[in-house]
């Protein structure tokens, strides 16, 4: 595991991650170069990460206003609350580290999300609307953990929620639609 400690609440992320992607274990190219000498050998790919959230922080923008209508439809108007505070976004429990910006525009456009896997905590089945390998997934399974019990990981809640709405979104063929809304409102 590779261990220093954050000098902000934004390196969380970084540290709870264990300074890697959470899809292809990729090693943070920051950490790595401040610490090749402590990493040593190791099989893993070097790549900058992004950080990809569960849901977007939101403002009073149209996006703002379609998320809203969306999760609130079917009864999420807490979790509507939640989002609109103005620190959701960095929130830990909302957000993971990803290697390339093509994982995280498939999160957030709907065409990946977590499937839970039942009785198992924090461990989830890679779904997507892509074979896996092509969008740079190797492995079916994610668990995620914390290098730092503090730390919380991404919220099962919120990634049930995104799941739902991925399922829904592309059962219903809903997801063209708000592809084109998303275009014209961002």
């Amino acid at each position: 595991m590779l261990h220093k400690s954050p000098r902000n609440r934004a390196s969380l992320k970084d540290l709870r991650d264990d300074y890697r992607c959470i899809a292809t274990g990729a090693i943070y190219t920051q950490y790595y170069r401040a610490h090749r000498g402590e990493i040593g050998e190791h099989n893993s790919s070097i790549k900058l990460l992004r950080c990809c959230r569960i849901f977007p922080g939101l403002t009073n923008s149209s996006l703002h206003k379609i998320v809203c209508t969306v999760l609130e439809g079917p009864g999420f108007t807490q979790l509507v609350e939640e989002l609109a505070k103005e620190n959701i976004s960095t929130a830990l429990k909302n957000v993971f580290m990803v290697e390339s910006v093509d994982l995280c525009d498939c999160f957030d456009t709907l065409e990946l999300w977590f499937e839970p896997v039942t009785g198992v905590p924090n461990r989830y089945r890679f779904a997507s609307i892509h074979p896996l390998e092509a969008i740079g997934i190797r492995k079916e399974f994610i668990t995620f953990h914390s290098s730092n019990p503090r730390l919380p990981s991404p919220s099962s809640e919120y990634l049930s929620i995104h799941a739902a709405c991925c399922r829904i979104a592309h059962l219903s063929g809903a997801s063209d639609h708000l592809y084109e809304l998303e275009e014209h409102c961002c």
